[in-house]
């Protein structure tokens, strides 16, 4: 990529110097004809005086010839001078573009022969000699000035056909140097915009590439985090039950060694609360480690909200009768389309939390529908939580130890899976709690109805 860039500025670069020498090549051939276009006009400006002149004196002297004023004759002999003097400067201007030497000596020699027959004519005017006078102008005059008139005649119209030609030719000149700079402009921008095209889509893919580079390093964070978080969980929280377990072992087999039944059984209900509780926990950690694999495959059937329910709460009518809890129930016969494994686990892990922490009281399931949506809320009356700890809740990155004011301390997995379940299913899930007044988890998931209409 580098190198097209770098190409495409050295080819516009090229161009750029390529167009310039080209105007300056015509821009010289211009001035090159502007100075012929000069010479042509001073030859054709000191001919046209060069006649100017002769007719005066040609006309000063017809006009003694014909009245014989004197101040006509003043007149001629004051423009014959003028006719010499223009044929010189003649001589010294660029004529050797239009004329060659020859031409000005036989114009110069015409001229003078033409002068010596006027002035002639004016002695035998002054003599009264004029049939003498007449036969000079007849015979010898006018061939002259015929002659004279030729030579000028085809000089002027040469000076027009060279100044038409070096107008055209200046013309077209002009034309091709506005072409060239066009063209050059046009061929170099675009070579120059396809340079930046090339940059800005350089620049793109580093942005790109720097920002799959940030969300792969925030991915590794995550899973990092997640890593940490797994053995942090199977170091502490399964350590704990397990403790328990042994330590309620030890106590039970006192108990049989001293044949206390009451004993027996109060350990026996312990022993199977512990068991459950770490058979949930197991269960959570399998399901979030394939859900964080991506192994875990989403089944949406329809079925009974109800029917979840009921298995749930038989699963803890136990643990829920030891710590004098409640459990309040009214069916309500709604369908629901989503992954039953996984609303399954999130009701069992709500009501295995609500459980958690109350100590006493009731926990009560209520099913309504909302417009396209069924809810379900799990109410209990147990200790609530601040604003602070409800804003802690559904995060892996905080510690759970740090929520509520229970001694009885989660791995806050379970609701992270219930979370993630819930919007799988495109559902979402909320809480309403205060400190001393119990909390309310609910989640929404869309009915049946919804999901056919979709399909």
């Amino acid at each position: 990529m580098k190198r097209k860039v770098l190409l495409s500025f050295g080819v516009s670069v090229l161009i750029f110097i390529s167009t310039a020498i080209l105007v300056i090549i015509h821009t010289y051939s211009i001035l090159h004809e502007e100075k012929e276009i000069i010479a042509v006009s001073e030859v054709y400006t000191t001919l046209d005086r060069l006649r100017i002149s002769y007719r005066s004196a040609i006309n000063a002297h017809n006009h003694f010839i014909l009245t014989a004023n004197p101040d006509y004759l003043d007149d001629y002999r004051t423009y014959r001078p003028e006719v010499i003097k223009n044929l010189e400067l003649l001589r010294e201007v660029n004529y050797h573009y239009f004329f060659d030497e020859s031409t000005i000596d036989t114009l110069g020699i015409l001229l003078s022969r033409k002068f010596m027959l006027l002035d002639s004519t004016i002695r035998l005017k002054e003599e009264g000699r004029m049939k003498e006078l007449i036969e000079i102008i007849n015979h010898e005059a006018t061939p002259v000035l015929n002659l004279i008139r030729s030579v000028v005649e085809d000089r002027t119209a040469s000076l027009y056909a060279a100044q038409r030609y070096f107008k055209e030719k200046t013309e077209k000149e002009i034309l091709l140097i506005i072409t060239i700079l066009i063209l050059g402009f046009a061929i170099g921008l675009s070579f120059v915009v396809f340079a930046f095209y090339l940059l800005q889509k350089e620049n793109r893919a580093r942005r790109r590439s720097e920002k799959d580079l940030l969300r792969y390093s925030e991915e590794l964070k995550r899973i990092n985090w997640t890593k940490d978080m797994f053995f942090s969980i199977i170091a502490h929280d399964l350590r704990s039950p397990f403790t328990s377990l042994l330590s309620l072992f030890d106590l039970l087999s006192e108990a049989i060694a001293q044949k206390d039944i009451s004993m027996i059984e109060e350990n026996i209900i312990s022993i199977e609360f512990s068991a459950r509780r770490t058979f949930n926990l197991l269960q959570n950690l399998l399901e979030w480690s394939k859900l964080q694999s991506g192994r875990l495959q989403k089944n949406t059937i329809s079925f009974c909200m109800d029917d979840i329910i009921k298995e749930n709460l038989e699963l803890f009518r136990m643990p829920a009768r030891q710590k004098s809890i409640d459990l309040k129930f009214t069916p309500a016969d709604f369908t629901v389309f989503a992954d039953r494994d996984m609303i399954k686990t999130v009701i069992r892990n709500l009501v295995s939390n609500a459980i958690k922490f109350t100590n006493s009281g009731t926990i009560e399931i209520k099913t309504t529908k909302e417009e396209h949506l069924i809810i379900t809320c799990i109410r209990d009356t147990g200790i609530g939580m601040s604003e602070e700890d409800r804003g802690k809740l559904f995060r892996i990155e905080v510690d759970p130890s740090t929520i509520g004011q229970s001694t009885e301390k989660g791995s806050g997995l379970g609701l992270i899976l219930c979370k993630n379940f819930i919007e799988l299913n495109e559902g979402s899930i909320w809480v309403e709690s205060s400190p001393e007044n119990g909390s309310v988890f609910c989640i929404s998931l869309p009915c049946e109805s919804v999901k056919k209409e979709k399909n």
